[in-house]
């Protein structure tokens, strides 16, 4: 699945093997987060789809706006399925909520007591608690940040490792991904930087494949070329 910042809505496509994109086609272009909002509840309107996530065993789904400094939340009737019905719970805003005025890219801990986002003006990481799991609309508390300025101006996502030993940071300053090592898991105040990979121009989205062996990043809108890319490592998360 890919979030449309044009349309507010989702690509999806389907692949014959799993994490082969060389193999996939496209199933449906579906402009439905913006409808969501308009027929289901106004206050669910979703305009400039930025950072996009599923989470809670694909049953909701979660999208940063970058205008509006807001993370929305949506329950899915059908897991992965966004043509199931489509529910939207509510919202998180982070400039009032920790002063994070540029969200943009975020994950979200296994058992989804905690996220994290990326602020893309700020140059940090800003590390959030729930009081429900994956609930953003119960009580949200900012924890801690975690600056990278020193490495990347202008980050634009974040992705784990799924031991929490590791976080990577993406940036279209340097082009590249920033990688994190955390003397204890989960816990970025005990994260130093350990190394940097170019990948490409103007990084946005990234991901690792099950095993970490591939890395799948887009790059940002203004490269307007519509690719998904895949980079194979040797060895896992390296």
């Amino acid at each position: 699945y890919f979030a449309d910042a044009v349309h507010d809505g989702f690509i999806e496509f389907e692949l014959r093997t799993a994490w082969d994109i060389s193999q996939s086609s496209l199933i449906r272009h579906n402009a439905d987060f913006n409808g969501v909002g308009n027929y289901m509840d106004a206050g669910g309107y979703r305009s400039n789809m930025w950072g996009s996530k599923f989470g809670d065993s694909g049953s909701k789904f979660y999208s940063i706006n970058l205008s509006d400094d807001n993370m929305r939340q949506y329950s899915l009737t059908t897991a992965y399925d966004v043509t199931s019905g489509i529910t939207y719970d509510g919202n998180e805003n982070f400039n009032s909520n920790g002063g994070n005025t540029a969200p943009i890219g975020f994950d979200w801990k296994p058992d989804g007591t905690t996220f994290w986002i990326v602020d893309i003006t700020g140059d940090l990481v800003a590390e959030y608690s729930v009081s429900t799991a994956w609930d953003i609309t119960s009580t949200v508390t900012e924890e801690q940040t975690f600056s990278v300025a020193s490495q990347e101006s202008a980050p634009t996502d974040i992705t784990w490792k799924p031991d929490g030993t590791m976080f990577f940071v993406s940036g279209i300053s340097g082009s590249g991904v920033d990688t994190y090592t955390c003397t204890t898991a989960w816990d970025i105040s005990t994260a130093s930087h350990t190394r940097f990979n170019t990948i490409g121009t103007r990084p946005h989205q990234i991901t690792w494949n099950d095993d970490g062996t591939q890395l799948i990043f887009t790059r940002d809108e203004t490269s307007h070329d519509h690719k998904v890319y895949v980079r194979d490592y040797a060895t896992a998360y390296d």
